[in-house]
């Protein structure tokens, strides 16, 4: 027994030891956080960057081995990222979450981790003017057609109804950033969905992205059959009912891409982001 005693002594001692270097690591990452922000200068957006998050979480899922489970490993440094990006600037969030549907709220708690200041708000209207009057400098809003929206599929209590995509069309408005979750294995307690993350950025390209287009036409086909036009491939995500459409298309877009300044006022970017990192979790 004294042998095994003495083993278990000596691997305990070990992971005290690993522990202390991984504080002296998150504690050195601090201090080049804080350069980093002096080096670009403090402003209350540019501590978000999702692109770059992006980029680091498909490097570290892509080399990850082992039997530590990849959420686990995806969980660390999603607590880790915006609490890193706080020290810069604050980074409060508004979240579309009502009484009876808190789906994006815990959505968001995954993603942006324990420590940044999250406020529920009860119609997605209320959450982009958060974003937009620079209030909140992400908003969270449910996809439509997603388990996080409400029966109307837009998650807005405002009487004209209107999805809350629609309003991205208008100049100065938030654009969409981030698609939720990034990778597979959500902790949401009422179940996994889909939401937007949506800010007052310009997206940065990853590699592989995917951006939303707002169409305007007489149906879903005949707004994807102008994108294919245009010489650009997607899928329908939603209709506002009329002739407004948000349509995905597979690669990044910005707002002033020719193959869409060339459908004459009919197609509006509102937003591109990095494609899910889900075929990356392994079981």
């Amino acid at each position: 027994m004294t042998g095994t005693n003495d083993a278990l002594t000596a691997l305990r001692q070990e992971i005290d030891e690993i522990d202390a270097e991984l504080h002296k690591l998150f504690m050195r990452r601090a201090e080049v956080v804080e350069n980093v922000g002096r080096a670009k200068g403090r402003t209350k957006t540019a501590v978000f960057a999702p692109g770059r998050e992006a980029m680091v979480l498909r490097k570290l899922l892509a080399r990850h081995d082992g039997r530590l489970p990849p959420q686990s490993l995806l969980r660390i440094w999603r607590e880790m990222m915006p609490a890193y990006a706080s020290m810069q600037a604050p980074m409060p969030i508004a979240v579309f979450a009502t009484e009876d549907n808190r789906r994006c709220w815990d959505l968001a708690r995954d993603h942006f981790g324990s420590y940044v200041p999250i406020t529920a708000y009860d119609s997605a209207a209320a959450v982009i003017e958060q974003v937009t009057s620079g209030a909140a400098v992400v908003g969270v809003l449910p996809a439509p057609d997603s388990d996080c929206a409400t029966s109307t599929e837009t998650g807005d209590s405002d009487e004209d109804d209107a999805p809350w995509w629609r309003g991205l069309c208008e100049q100065d408005r938030p654009c969409v950033v981030s698609s939720l979750p990034f990778a597979a294995g959500s902790n949401a307690w009422a179940g996994p969905c889909d939401a937007y993350a949506v800010a007052r950025i310009t997206p940065d390209a990853t590699g592989d992205d995917k951006s939303l287009v707002c169409v305007t036409a007489l149906d879903a086909d005949a707004a994807l059959e102008a994108l294919a036009s245009a010489g650009l491939s997607g899928r329908r995500i939603a209709s506002d009912g009329a002739d407004f459409h948000m349509v995905e298309v597979d690669e990044f877009l910005t707002t002033d891409d020719a193959r869409i300044a060339a459908l004459a006022n009919t197609a509006t970017v509102i937003g591109a982001y990095a494609s899910p990192a889900h075929d990356l979790i392994r079981s």
